[in-house]
C-alpha cells in the first residue's frame, strides 16, 4: 500500500498505515456467477510519502520524507496484527538507500520463480527526483 500525503496529514496516514496492516484480512471467495475466485490479500507493507512545501534556505526544493510500516504478530491477540514503523528517511536534500525484502512484500513465503533474490532495490534517487520534478509542477 503506498499513500501520500504531507505533515498536516501525517496523523492520518499513521493511522491508515496501522489499520491497512491490522485490520485487513486475507479474503479468499467466489462471488455468486463468476468463474474465478475474488482473492483480497492481507497487507503486507505500508509506505508512507511526506511532501512539504519548502523551507529557507532552499525555496524551491519541498521537504520529502518516506516511512516504512510493517506488520507484527499482536502480544494481545492470537489472530491480530499490530503494525510498525519500521524505517523512515528524510529525502529532503538527498536520497538514502532503500530495498525492500520480497517476504515483506509477500509475507513470510516468496514465489520460488525469484530464485535466490530475496530483496529489490530502489533506484531512490531517481525516486527522489521524480517527487520533486513533480511536486514543482504543482507550484
Amino acid at each position: 500500500m503506498f499513500e501520500v500525503g504531507d505533515l498536516e496529514s501525517l496523523g492520518q496516514l499513521q493511522t491508515d498505515a496501522r489499520l491497512w496492516l491490522r485490520d485487513m484480512p486475507e479474503v479468499s471467495q467466489c462471488l455468486p456467477g463468476s468463474l474465478f475466485p475474488l482473492i483480497l490479500l492481507q497487507v503486507q507493507l505500508v509506505v508512507l510519502l511526506v511532501i512539504d512545501p519548502p523551507l529557507a534556505p532552499h525555496p524551491t526544493l519541498p521537504r520529502v520524507s518516506l516511512q516504512l510500516w510493517k506488520p507484527f504478530p499482536s502480544a494481545a491477540a492470537q489472530q491480530q496484527r499490530d503494525a510498525r514503523m519500521v524505517w523512515q528517511a528524510d529525502w529532503t536534500n538527498n536520497a538514502t538507500p532503500l530495498y525492500i525484502l520480497l517476504s515483506d512484500v509477500f509475507g513470510q513465503q516468496v514465489p520460488a520463480a525469484y530464485g535466490n533474490i530475496d530483496r529489490f532495490n530502489l533506484n531512490t534517487a531517481d525516486l527522489r527526483d521524480e517527487i520533486i520534478d513533480s511536486y514543482s509542477l504543482l507550484l
